[in-house]
């Protein structure tokens, strides 16, 4: 999360209008609010889907309160004509739309870029999709996963291939669109004019594999999973857990290695002299890192590793990754207000929390134009 003290955030005066769901489309929003953009979420009446994603706290559903805290809700039909209206008039007055219907939905909305461009040149249209274009097939992080290839490199080498079991997909197309649109309102700040972006998942699943991809494309040899180990890297059991110790493949780091395990001379043999050479001899020195690791418990490898300065890390499940590693870093203040929660950060909104709040402050609707519009079912 972005922090600077005794100034504005960096994005303070920009509205994003947030009309996504699940995961890229709301992640790339809420990195944009905690930069200090103004977000304001638009979800169908009794809210977005996703709020029923597990794990629940409350009734709240926690992936989707760390995405949408600090955003203002308002709930919207947009089946509906009249729903569909109002967010022809809420769009135009933002910096930035964010979504991820499917292709050509946005236009049947009447939301096209032309539209919003002929209202404010100065607005931004980030398209957030599976596969881009007008291709509409229906894309969750899981699938691009498998189709990417992705999937296949992760697992055991002599079993299956294995789902990475959080969103990375998303989560890296979500940084693609907040990365470019950054671009784009750095670039309209010059010139005055707006633009349309397009993300696709599927171009943030082959970035995950682009090594390999292109590794095959050049040699035409196919990749094999290798668990953890990477060549020079891998986890070794302890007495009382796992350490990590990777990468040691630079020189220096690696005569560090040797000088550690009481081989001193490795690096001046040649079946260690280089990173190539270490690699295809790589058995050789991890025989020798379960030898050391074996007969110490993990605090003690680790401290030992650490302080010849050798790249390491206990192996954490969740539990002791939230007791130990999360640097000051709560999601819990995304549920509710508690000790340390810092000033900019709101829990997150109840579904159409802010509906009348915002249609007042843009639109300048009156009391009785909500309360009808409440009545008809366009808000809620």
């Amino acid at each position: 999360m972005f922090q600077q003290k005794g100034t504005s955030p960096p994005l303070a005066g920009v509205r994003v209008l947030d009309l996504g769901r699940y995961h890229a489309a709301p992640r790339c929003a809420a990195e944009l609010g905690r930069l200090g953009a103004e977000v304001i979420k638009v979800e169908p009446i009794g809210g977005e889907e996703s709020r029923l994603v597990g794990p629940q706290h409350g009734g709240v559903s926690i992936a989707w309160a760390l995405q949408n805290s600090a955003k203002r809700s308002v709930a919207i039909d947009l089946r509906s004509e009249a729903g569909r209206g109002l967010l022809r008039r809420l769009a135009p007055l933002s910096d930035v739309v964010v979504q991820n219907f499917r292709p050509g939905v946005i236009e049947e909305m009447g939301l096209a870029y032309e539209f919003l461009h002929a209202a404010n040149r100065r607005l931004i249209l980030v398209n957030i999709s599976g596969f881009g274009g007008s291709d509409r097939r229906p894309a969750f992080d899981p699938v691009l996963q498998a189709t990417s290839g992705l999937m296949s490199l992760n697992g055991d080498p002599a079993g299956e291939p294995f789902l990475i079991p959080f969103p990375v997909v998303d989560r890296l197309a979500a940084m693609n669109a907040t990365v470019a649109t950054l671009a784009a309102l750095l670039e309209t700040g010059r010139s005055g004019e707006g633009r349309e972006i397009e993300v696709t998942l599927a171009d943030a699943a082959l970035s995950t594999v682009e090594t390999p991809l292109a590794a095959y494309l050049i040699t035409g040899e196919t990749p094999e999973r290798a668990g953890n180990a990477t060549g020079l890297g891998n986890a070794f059991a302890c007495r009382d857990g796992q350490v990590y110790i990777g990468d040691y493949g630079s020189d220096r780091v690696f005569g560090r290695l040797a000088r550690h395990l009481g081989r001193p001379g490795w690096p001046s043999e040649p079946r260690f002299s280089t990173r190539s050479a270490r690699i295809e001899n790589s058995g050789l020195i991890e025989a020798a890192l379960v030898n050391w690791c074996e007969s110490l418990d993990v605090a003690v490898a680790v401290a030992s590793l650490e302080a010849a300065e050798i790249p390491c890390g206990r192996v954490n499940d969740i539990p002791r990754a939230a007791s130990k590693g999360a640097a000051g870093w709560d999601p819990r203040a995304a549920l509710a207000n508690h000790e340390g929660l810092r000033a900019h950060t709101r829990q997150a909104p109840r579904p159409g929390e802010h509906t009348d709040e915002v249609l007042t402050a843009l639109l300048g609707c009156s009391a009785s134009e909500i309360s009808e519009m409440r009545q008809a079912g366009t808000i809620a």
